[in-house]
């Protein structure tokens, strides 16, 4: 069973710019391990770029909400998946 390790990809000083290659370089490095990248879906993307085919089996981009947002859509939708995500105890 693989390792899930959440990143806040808009971290650090330079976020996505940093944050998102260096997760690659890590799944290359590494087996048994997958990727919940958090942040601006877009940014993420476009950093992963065309390499998206090669770990999208070990990558997966969850959009970065406001704690208040977070309540209101998990008081509005029952999602499994949504509910899965916040089993891994958000940090902030």
């Amino acid at each position: 069973m693989a390792i899930v390790l959440a990143v806040d990809s808009m971290g650090g000083d330079h976020g996505v710019n940093i944050t998102v290659p260096s997760c690659l370089r890590f799944l290359d490095e590494t087996v048994d391990v997958n990727l919940i990248l958090v942040g601006d879906r877009d940014s993420i993307y476009k950093q992963i770029g065309d390499k998206l085919s090669q770990y999208s089996d070990r990558i997966e981009v969850f959009i970065q909400l406001k704690l208040w947002e977070w309540t209101k859509r998990l008081k509005a939708q029952c999602d499994l998946n949504v509910i899965r995500r916040c089993e891994l105890r958000l940090i902030w």
